[in-house]
């Protein structure tokens, strides 16, 4: 059966929230199937979700268990609410993670649907900063969690695109000046560093949906939220990163995000949990976009055989 593509907008009662583009991606009717398998995945900054329509097609067509892919698009990013880039902390990301779209994802299939919840770049981190935040745990249900997928989180960043190396010592006394977070600049991430594959870095530069913008507040955010969660998880037994199996997937020839914060974290999880690495020979910062030889076929395989393992 072919993958079918459906959008919707959550909407939300409250006019501070912003409504959310949401993308479901299935291989048959979700409204037929009880209890369902899903994959909820969070993207990264100053893109959307419908640039990860291959990747959800791949990862149908090879889990016979897995039901739907579901993505959507960032405040401030892609077709939902609010001006591009201009989110002023990473914790407005994660509390729309786990206050609203994983509640509706459970209101919509169930609570016994089994959930496993992934996320790519600083998507990566707002995954990892909601599975080691105590409130996730007394959140409204978000069905039964299964596992937990990161590809290159931005735990550790190169410091010279999303925060530049001269803005960096002031990043905490900027954030501090009335309104400041909300101010937005360039994030400064060269398109040739995200794979190798030029078909891909062509279509990201011509995509009107991809921006290339950073709030001050996110920006400074990036420099120390990483640390706060591998400390988090480190200490807290009350840490949804340490009780369900989580894979990190890096790219040894990632220079967006450091190879190194992901093995502080997967190390920081073993004190407690079960977490794999993968490194990814030769690949730039998403394997997933990668050319088969040039990282794609590992990620890919690595992926399946974790979802297939945790979706029996």
């Amino acid at each position: 059966m072919p993958i079918q593509e459906q959008t919707e907008l959550l909407q939300f009662r409250d006019p501070d929230q912003p409504n959310l583009h949401t993308v479901f991606w299935t291989r048959e009717a979700l409204s037929e199937v009880e209890n369902p398998k899903l994959l909820v995945w969070n993207h990264g900054i100053g893109e959307h979700s419908a640039r990860y329509r291959r990747f959800a097609e791949t990862i149908l067509s090879h889990v016979p268990s897995l039901h739907a892919v579901i993505s959507f698009d960032m405040r401030n990013h892609g077709h939902s609410d609010g001006i591009k880039g201009a989110t002023r902390n990473i914790t407005d990301f994660v509390k729309d993670l786990y206050e609203l779209v994983l509640p509706r994802v459970s209101l919509k299939y169930g609570p016994n649907s089994s959930v496993v919840i992934g996320g790519h770049s600083l998507g990566g981190a707002i995954v990892a900063g909601a599975m080691s935040n105590r409130d996730c745990l007394i959140a409204e249900s978000i069905g039964q969690l299964s596992g937990v997928i990161l590809s290159a989180p931005a735990i550790e960043i190169v410091v010279s695109g999303a925060v530049n190396k001269a803005l960096q010592p002031f990043a905490p006394f900027l954030v501090r000046i009335p309104g400041s977070r909300g101010f937005t600049k360039g994030a400064g991430i060269d398109p040739n560093d995200l794979c190798q594959d030029k078909e891909i870095v062509e279509a990201y530069v011509n995509d009107p949906l991809v921006h290339d913008k950073i709030s001050v507040g996110v920006g400074a955010d990036l420099l120390t939220y990483g640390t706060s969660i591998v400390d988090t998880v480190k200490q807290g037994t009350e840490c949804v990163l340490n009780s369900v199996p989580v894979l990190v997937l890096h790219g040894k020839v990632d220079k967006i995000t450091r190879i190194e914060g992901s093995k502080k974290l997967v190390d920081a999880i073993n004190h407690k949990g079960h977490a794999k690495m993968i490194e990814i020979d030769g690949a730039f910062h998403e394997a997933f976009n990668e050319k088969p030889e040039m990282g794609s076929s590992t990620f890919y395989d690595s992926v399946c055989e974790f979802l297939n393992s945790v979706l029996t």
